[in-house]
Order: C-alpha cells, then sequence, then structure tokens
C-alpha cells in the first residue's frame, strides 16, 4: 500500500505533504463511528506500446507508480491491469481498517 513516500512533485514539493497539509480534520470521530472511504484512481495504466511507435523498446512501458506493477497487477488474460491496483488497495484498507467494500 502507498506510505508517503513518492517522487510526485507540484511546485518543487511532494505532492503527499500538500495533501495532507489540505485535508480537513475529522471533528471527534470514535473508533465505532461509519464513515465513507472512495478510492479513486484511473481504471487503466498509461501504456506506451498503445501510443508510441517504439514503446515496445523502453525498459517498461508502463509509467513508475508507487501502487501498479505491472508484472504482478495482471487480469485473466494476462494483461497489466490498473483496476487490479485498485482493488487489492481496497482489499488491504479492509483487512487492516476494517473498512466496508460497496464493490
Amino acid at each position: 500500500m502507498f506510505d508517503g513516500d513518492t517522487n510526485f512533485r507540484y511546485d518543487g514539493r511532494p505532492i503527499s505533504d500538500i495533501l495532507s497539509e489540505q485535508v480537513p480534520t475529522p471533528p471527534g470521530l470514535s473508533p465505532h463511528d461509519d464513515f465513507m472511504v472512495y478510492v479513486m484512481g484511473p481504471y487503466t495504466a498509461f501504456d506506451a506500446t498503445k501510443l508510441y511507435e517504439h514503446g515496445d523498446k523502453l525498459d517498461s512501458p508502463f509509467q513508475d507508480d508507487p501502487l501498479f506493477d505491472p508484472d504482478a497487477h495482471v487480469n485473466k488474460d494476462g494483461d497489466p491491469d490498473m483496476e487490479i491496483a485498485l482493488q487489492n488497495v481496497c482489499d488491504e484498507l479492509r483487512g487492516r481498517h476494517n473498512c466496508l467494500s460497496s464493490r
């Protein structure tokens, strides 16, 4: 799961720092309160071989992503699948934090 260590930056600052500064603190939640967790992300991974003639010459046609491993997140046809990576994030949230799923 994403641990906040990333090289994604905006205006020279890590995106994770910017997001953590802007996320509001929930008012007085107890461990027994329910709240909704939305996991959003792209449902397809950027694949350079689909857009560029010489994309297959790259070490990997996929952009480096802390959540997506094109070798591990594959569908039943053996193709890399970003949606599977997002499903794994949801599974981990359910396991670690007892979040319910609406999938």
